[in-house]
């Protein structure tokens, strides 16, 4: 009896405090198309994100809040970015004069407009040693409630997918 009784008791703290998620992607093994190109040029992928501190991505249910280490996710993207440039031939060095910053702003958790699913949208700001700067947009919604991984992991991959399409960059990382 008094085991079930504490079982209730913990359940119930947890149902009306409610709770905190520290997420860290992980890298999507599907990507969303982007142009074709090859080259053999190297890079040198920068995380641009100095903040390591814990930031709020999701707090519109009460009874959940999620957290974010954006320096994290953004080394998340690099490793997305990594995979992608190395199958187009790219080699990846530290140091390399062409390089890409690339630092990720921004995380909201919210609902969709309808009411009956959740969105993520994720901001990174990429600049590429030749000048060229932009932000980018990825966004990923679920219409099955609180699958936060796929939503998450799924954003993260669109943005890097945004910044690959973005003709600029093709251009800089190719020639």
């Amino acid at each position: 009896m008094k085991t079930g009784t504490l079982l209730l008791i913990v359940v119930f703290a947890i149902a009306s405090g409610g709770c905190a998620l520290h997420y860290v992607p992980t890298p999507s093994p599907a990507f969303d198309v982007i142009p074709e190109f090859t080259t053999t040029n190297a890079v040198y992928l920068r995380n641009g994100q100095p903040s390591t501190d814990e930031v709020i991505w999701s707090n519109f249910d009460p009874r959940f809040t999620g957290y974010a280490n954006l320096h994290e996710w953004t080394n998340v993207a690099i490793s997305l970015a990594e995979r992608e440039l190395t199958k187009r031939g790219m080699t990846i060095a530290d140091g390399e004069s062409r390089s890409l910053t690339m630092a990720i702003t921004s995380a909201k958790h919210e609902p969709v407009a309808d009411g009956f699913g959740d969105q993520m949208t994720i901001v990174m700001h990429v600049e590429a040693g030749n000048g060229y700067s932009a932000d980018y947009t990825g966004k990923n919604a679920s219409y099955v409630m609180r699958k936060i991984p796929r939503l998450v992991d799924g954003a993260v991959m669109r943005v890097v997918a945004e910044v690959l399409k973005d003709p600029n960059i093709v251009s800089y990382l190719s020639k």
